[in-house]
């Protein structure tokens, strides 16, 4: 058999023809537009983009290498001041059940402002909760109340033992607590052998006597605990009515700032009743300004509790969000709520929920890595869900595989507004669509990356472009057109276009 004949070297490659190339340096190129390549996959990305309904979030393709994060980048970057404008969020405790916060939206920009404002209220409200407990108006009425109490339980104790001693019976107090004894005719109380020497009738009549002053001892000491208790309520009462005045005042002041919200103002309202109802159970919260842990615990009754944790801040300015998530765990995508120990067990609150990816791009976009998302554990089923429901349900990784042991919170879901681009090869995606019956209704754009293009000189031009780019993006020398041959008398010169 006869022997392959050799190629040439000419025939492996097609060098660039540096009379072809209308430049003296890519410095004078401009930037590549990604449309002159990828045209067909820019329109699909534009198309996504533009249709603002359920399910429509794209999946882009393409091989690595292929500038898919970069494009994808940039034509985000110019999406984000078109649209509406994204919300702040913030959660608030909530006073009708503090295991389920509460989710305030605000325009964006104003998040912070509530936060700030909420907090100077908590400062301001510890020592005005102090000096009205403290003063001697509020003093005088309670010392007052506390003093009628005492003297109504002397009172009826008199009564009792008046009526006691027309029957011939004493009331004596005891170090064990009240008895009654049978007295002489002087008033003195007679010894037991003096009793037995009574005629049995006589005895019998104080027995009966005595039986009867027991029963109504028993009714009389039976109603101090409910007079009591009477007494707790009246200076809870007076309580709130000393801070009420004080209370109002503060709050009205926060009200002009958010008179446009009715949600804040309904939460203020909110505020400002609890604290009136609070009284002297916030009186005991404030005794140690720095006792951090009743910032802590939702169990305990403290100011902090009026705090605002701000979950998601954005610019004033209403650009949209643009996030790429890295590491797509599924707490980092749908948010966690953070622990703290208290007494061996472990305690949470409002202030210790923490935002997710879909949490911070809300309103705007989120780029993913779909292969990242398909490798970390529930991450791509909580993506689902959350795209399927509309909402953003703070999810734990330990309560869904059965771990969670202790109470946990449930915020209020977050409504959901977003494009979502995953990012992967082409396998992944038609894996995806063959396998995953939910994957076509929730990504139903695709935008396919070319692999390939045809070499021409209008191509060849748009490499020169696409090089002359990366080397301003990255603060490389530019290139010359002109074909150089090193020689050991130069070693240094500018680098040619790539001969093929």
């Amino acid at each position: 058999m006869r022997s392959p004949t050799p190629l040439p070297p000419k025939a492996l490659y097609t060098p660039c023809d540096p009379t072809e190339l209308p430049f003296s340096s890519t410095d004078a190129l401009p930037d590549l537009d990604a449309a002159v390549i990828h045209g067909r996959a820019i329109e699909a990305i534009h198309l996504g983009l533009d249709i603002h309904h359920e399910g429509y979030n794209l999946f882009l393709l393409g091989e690595t290498g292929s500038g898919r994060h970069a494009i994808i980048r940039q034509l985000l970057e110019d999406q984000r001041m078109g649209g509406e404008a994204p919300a702040d969020w913030c959660y608030v405790y909530n006073f009708v059940d503090a295991n389920r916060p509460q989710l305030l939206r605000l325009p964006c920009g104003r998040g912070a402002r509530l936060q700030g404002d909420m907090q100077h209220f908590v400062e301001e409200l510890i020592p005005a909760i102090s000096a009205v407990f403290q003063s001697d108006e509020y003093r005088s009425r309670l010392e007052a109340m506390q003093e009628e109490e005492k003297q109504r339980e002397e009172a009826e104790l008199q009564a009792l033992g008046r009526e006691s001693g027309a029957l011939g019976v004493a009331l004596m107090r005891t170090p064990h607590g009240f008895a009654f004894v049978p007295m002489k005719d002087d008033e003195a109380t007679m010894t037991p052998d003096e009793f037995g020497q009574l005629p049995e009738a006589r005895q019998r009549e104080l027995e009966e006597h005595i039986k009867a002053l027991r029963e109504r001892l028993h009714k009389v000491m039976n109603d101090f605990p409910r007079w009591r208790r009477e007494l707790q309520s009246r200076i809870k009462e007076a309580g709130s009515e000393a801070l009420r005045v004080t209370v109002t005042h503060l709050v009205d002041d926060l009200r002009p700032a958010y008179a446009d919200l009715p949600d804040i103002c309904a939460h203020l309202d909110a505020v400002q009743q609890d604290i009136i109802e609070s009284g002297e159970s916030l009186r005991e919260s404030t005794r140690s300004e720095d006792d951090t842990e009743t910032t802590t615990y939702s169990g305990m009754i403290s100011v902090q509790r009026y705090l605002v944790n701000l979950l998601v801040e954005n610019p004033s300015g209403g650009a949209r969000p643009v996030v790429h998530e890295d590491h797509p765990t599924l707490q980092n995508l749908v948010g966690r709520i953070e622990h703290m120990v208290h007494m061996g067990t472990l305690t949470s609150n409002f202030t210790l929920i923490r935002a997710g990816a879909l949490h911070r791009a809300n309103g705007g976009f989120l780029v993913l890595d779909a292969l990242k998302v398909l490798t970390q554990p529930y991450a791509w089923e909580g993506l689902k869900r959350c795209l399927t429901s509309g909402t953003v349900p703070i999810e734990s990784l330990s309560e869904l595989i059965g771990l969670g042991s202790t109470i946990q919170l449930e915020p209020e879901p977050m409504p959901l507004a977003l494009k979502v681009v995953l990012i992967g090869e082409r396998l992944v995606y038609y894996l995806l669509s063959q396998y995953d019956p939910d994957f076509p209704a929730l990504f139903k754009i695709n935008a396919d990356m070319e692999s390939e293009i045809e070499r021409n000189p209008e191509n060849t031009a748009a490499y020169a472009r696409l090089v002359a780019t990366l080397a301003r993006q990255d603060k490389l020398r530019p290139f010359r057109p002109q074909r150089w041959r090193a020689s050991s008398n130069t070693p240094h010169a500018w680098p040619t276009m790539p001969s093929a």
